[in-house]
């Protein structure tokens, strides 16, 4: 089978033509997510002009790219199936070149596992931070588009906005002030003299999130970032448009991309649920969340059940799909109920029909879910997922989302 090869770029004119496709099995490339939330049959094979063209073995298809939500990999919608590693200390074991010390984070959800760039940018007092990746190679970012710096992978990013930055050093003491540069030191406003970049573990800046209309490409190294438009043919390999850049991959870099990521919200990006168990059960773990640098930040989330987690839904929701699991360490007894329901916000109750009800077991361990959200205009909506016992009881009665999202209405 041929490579998968992408590229993104801001023109039509830097494609390289066409090879032939040749037929091939449907679960050996990327797949198409629809904005249905459904997958297509086949394989893509290119992107060109505003039409994608897939390989399904037995025909060669094309479609708008309008009607695409994503672009995933062979494993998504399949359980079991093996997973990518997504932390930072994984990230060191991939097969890539380059010394990965840390992780640049922008406002935008950007995601570049590297390290500082040893030659700083030029421009004084006001220049970017520089960031070397071994996927990506050099790049300069303005330091009110930075989220956070990590230098060390036992550090995680911020998780509370501050209305000062912050520097973590290596010795666990925080300082907080204005930071005016970050190089091969740290210049914090009103400071006597800047901090050595040996000293820190991590660097929080107070910028505040920004939205994000371009697509957004994940790759297999854990790196996201954001392109301008999409174009992809067999020949050309990867390249990514960003701002007046552009950066050249190999095809086996690419994980997915989210085509309309102000649209496609993984339920793993939402605020966590909260979560409330029986009364019959005096205390029960919180659901748990991976890392969000899995396909489109789209993270498994386990629920020990039973209990109910509720998410405040984003703006117009209009679908929610997933793939629900009973965990493998769960099939010998697990038996669980599942119900999918929506509410209006501060309500107590569902007074409406649950979107989705079905059960798990050993022997039917794994579904898929797709539904509609008539979400009444103007309210805001929470979704509700239940995991209740079956008839054999609370035992393993536990569950994995996997591949959760939501896709919202066009503003």
């Amino acid at each position: 089978m041929p490579n998968l090869a992408l590229a993104l770029t801001l023109s039509a004119s830097l494609l390289s033509p066409i090879s032939q496709p040749v037929p091939v099995s449907p679960r050996d490339g990327h797949r198409v997510l629809d904005t249905s939330l459904t997958l297509r049959k086949g394989v893509v094979r290119s992107i060109v002009a505003g039409n994608v063209r897939i390989d399904d073995e037995s025909m060669i298809r094309t479609i708008p790219l309008s009607e695409v939500a994503a672009i995933v990999p062979p494993t998504w919608g399949h359980a079991g199936a093996p997973r990518e590693p997504t932390d930072l200390a994984v990230w060191k074991t991939l097969p890539f070149e380059g010394e990965i010390t840390g992780v640049l984070r922008t406002t935008s959800g950007e995601v570049v596992p590297g390290h500082l760039a040893s030659s700083p940018s030029h421009g004084g007092s006001e220049a970017p931070l520089a960031w070397e990746s071994a996927t990506i190679g050099r790049m300069e970012v303005a330091l009110d588009l930075v989220r956070s710096v990590s230098l060390s992978a036992s550090v995680p990013p911020a998780t509370t906005d501050s209305f000062a930055d912050v520097l973590t050093l290596i010795n666990g003491d925080r300082l907080e002030g204005f930071v005016t540069q970050i190089s091969q030191s740290v210049t914090v406003d009103g400071s006597e003299a800047p901090i050595p970049i040996e000293r820190i573990a991590q660097i929080d800046l107070a910028n505040p999130s920004t939205p994000v209309a371009e697509p957004m490409v994940w790759c297999r190294d854990g790196t996201v970032l954001k392109t301008a438009s999409i174009a992809w043919n067999e020949d050309a390999g990867l390249t990514l448009e960003r701002g007046s850049a552009r950066i050249m991959l190999r095809d086996i870099h690419l994980r997915s991309i989210n085509v309309i990521p102000s649209r496609l919200i993984p339920l793993s990006a939402l605020p966590s649920p909260t979560w409330s168990a029986p009364q019959t059960r005096r205390w029960t773990p919180q659901p748990i969340s991976e890392a969000a640098t899995a396909s489109i930040g789209a993270s498994p989330i386990r629920l020990p059940g039973p209990g109910t987690a509720v998410w405040l839904l984003p703006a117009s929701p209009v679908r929610f799909a997933a793939t629900l699991e009973l965990p493998a360490d769960c099939r010998a007894w697990g038996n669980p109920s599942i119900t999918i329901a929506v509410r209006k916000s501060g309500e107590m109750v569902v007074k409406s029909e649950p979107l989705w009800t079905g059960s798990l077991d050993g022997g039917s361990p794994v579904t898929s879910v797709n539904v509609e959200i008539a979400a009444p205009s103007g309210s805001d909506l929470e979704l509700l997922i239940t995991v209740a016992h079956g008839a054999r009881g609370t035992i393993q009665s536990e569950l994995s989302i996997l591949d959760a999202v939501i896709l919202t209405d066009a503003p």
